[in-house]
């Protein structure tokens, strides 16, 4: 049997691309705890600099006629290896001509198969986040009257900063649980002159919630995925739980300054979109696929807070 022939396809590379960095309609999150970064090779090693290399006190004062002192910056090593990950989905010629008035089927078709992809990252990224060591906060937040969840952050925010000497950034948590920190009394105390801030929109809510915990970015997860099996009907379960938050350094303007961690993207080979065609089933084959490595760089840029 003949090899078929492959065709890229351009024209649904924007659409991929946009939807890779976004996954807006899937409220995915897993790319803005690890966000993307371009590599030219599919494996190899690559620098950062770590809180020894930032923090280190020298001596700066110079000697008359004398030089100035100097210090070696170097950069620690670490490694990657992307792997390839693709679908394919079949366009029948006759189901694309019997809704060609209503859709364009290859264009559905592929954001059904770029959506599998991306779920599939997005379920290995919170497993990455998963795996961090869990800290249990003494009241859940849902304890709405004896609750302390600014405590359980700032705490947790130095000792981030202890670690590694930057305070972190971000905290990733799921909008149910963005809700209870609402109805917590520590906070309906202090914003209760600023309106009813359960009355307000979700932007106006995140702003407020940010000044009280003192942590400018806030990265509500509401993804869904299918638990049922092949064939079943849609069940429908959140991939963020609820118990847990997860505060961390996504990163500055140092390019290898500490963070968490990121997305290796090999760009050589990556977020393509191809097609092909398959005679006995009459049907275009289309096919979404990429090169990526989930990379933790800085563990103690993170921190797990659990029993929320």
């Amino acid at each position: 049997m003949p090899s078929p022939n492959y065709t890229p396809r351009p024209e649904l590379d924007a659409l991929v691309k946009d939807f890779d960095v976004t996954g807006n309609s899937q409220g995915y999150v897993g790319l803005s705890i690890m966000p993307l970064i371009n590599t030219a090779v599919s494996s190899g090693e690559f620098p950062k600099i770590d809180a020894n290399e930032l923090m280190k006190r020298a001596d700066t004062k110079r000697a008359s006629r004398g030089s100035y002192n100097r210090i070696d910056t170097g950069f620690a090593q670490d490694n990657f290896v992307c792997t390839e990950r693709g679908l394919e989905g079949a366009v029948d010629d006759s189901l694309a001509k019997i809704y060609a008035s209503y859709l364009d089927a290859e264009v559905e078709v592929s954001n059904v198969v770029l959506g599998n992809l991306l779920l599939d990252q997005e379920i290995r990224i919170r497993d990455v986040v998963y795996a961090q060591t869990s800290n249990a906060v003494a009241t859940p937040w849902s304890t709405y009257a004896t609750a302390t969840p600014r405590d359980n952050i700032n705490d947790a925010s130095e000792t981030i900063r202890k670690r590694t000497g930057v305070k972190p950034n971000s905290i990733q948590m799921t909008l149910n649980k963005f809700r209870d920190i609402l109805k917590c009394a520590e906070l309906l105390d202090i914003a209760k002159f600023t309106g009813n801030i359960l009355a307000m929109g979700i932007d106006a809510q995140k702003a407020v919630v940010s000044a009280f915990i003192g942590i400018p970015n806030i990265i509500l997860a509401e993804a869904v995925e299918n638990t049922s099996d092949e064939g079943q009907d849609f069940v429908g379960a959140d991939i963020w739980v609820d118990t847990s938050a997860f505060l961390f350094v996504a990163g500055g303007t140092l390019q290898g300054g500490p963070k968490f961690g990121v997305t290796m993207d090999w760009t050589g080979d990556s977020a393509m979109n191809e097609s092909y065609y398959e005679d006995q089933t009459r049907s275009t084959i289309l096919r979404t696929r990429h090169w990526r490595d989930e990379k933790v760089q800085l563990t103690t840029a993170g921190w797990l807070l659990s029993s929320l």
